[in-house]
């Protein structure tokens, strides 16, 4: 009868880190479209680059918030976790997470280097 208790209470908690995950993920989400709609409500009134500019700060900005949170919520689920293969799968993990960092960065300053040109003949 205790071990049947002591096996459903952890079910219990297992279920709460599982309702928390879900909840932060969807606050996030949430979040970065509110984020995201109200920078480009106004998006009649700006020229391509400056646009492709602040859609990039967004994607660069909204992915680090997701791929943080993501690494926080499997420390407190504890998710993944094993001694022999915990740091492997962290830095392949990693190397995903700068891998496209330094694509949408590399994107942000070819945009800004063409809106450098389009202003010099045009401007």
């Amino acid at each position: 009868m205790r071990d049947k208790i002591v096996k459903l209470t952890r079910n219990a908690e297992n279920v709460t880190k599982d309702y928390v995950t879900i909840s932060s993920i969807v606050i996030t989400f949430v979040a970065g479209m509110v984020f995201s709609g109200s920078v480009l409500s106004n998006i009649d009134k700006v020229s391509i680059y400056r646009l492709t500019f602040v859609m990039l700060m967004i994607a660069l900005f909204l992915f680090n918030l997701l791929s943080v949170l993501i690494g926080f919520i499997r420390k407190i689920s504890q998710y993944g976790i094993d001694v022999s293969g915990e740091s492997s799968v962290k830095n392949k993990d990693m190397t995903v997470i700068e891998n496209i960092n330094i694509a949408i960065i590399f994107m942000i300053i070819i945009d800004i280097v063409l809106w450098c040109i389009y202003w010099a003949r045009f401007g």
